[in-house]
């Protein structure tokens, strides 16, 4: 495998672990809000202030995103193909393919997609309308 593709694959699980531990931290802190435990609760917000996009996570997807960047910016001749997908209708049609290639156990070619989906499309953030963004190339 592609070591640059591999480093990206290893950073997306890093960030991947620090987004589960995050979700329990944040499951933990709102019971113990609710049930009025102050101490549990601050520990567990700490947690999630730590895991979270302002913490571990957000540094490794930082670091995972340069990283797709910089490959996909490296290699435009491996994603040709796939530049007629970079609209809003045809996004649905990447992310299946990204599917579809880890379900058949060809994961460099899966990642490479993840990389290029990621650096094309904004990304979308919880608690809002979905609404696929492509972002402006250069």
């Amino acid at each position: 495998m592609d070591a640059d593709v591999q480093a990206f694959i290893d950073k997306w699980a890093e960030k991947s672990a620090a987004k589960r531990e995050l979700m329990v931290a944040l499951g933990e802190a709102k019971l113990a809000d609710y049930e009025g435990r102050d101490a549990d609760a601050r520990k567990h917000w700490a947690t999630v202030e730590a895991k979270g996009m302002h913490g571990h996570e957000g540094k490794a997807y930082a670091e995972a995103f340069a990283l797709a960047e910089a490959y996909v910016a490296g290699h435009p001749d491996q994603f040709i193909s796939f530049e007629s997908y970079v609209n809003p209708e045809s996004h649905d049609m990447l992310v299946k393919l990204c599917g579809v290639m880890g379900k058949a156990g060809r994961y460099e070619e899966e990642a490479k997609l993840q990389m290029f989906e990621l650096v094309r499309f904004e990304r979308q953030h919880i608690g809002q309308a979905m609404q696929v963004v492509v972002r402006p190339k250069g």
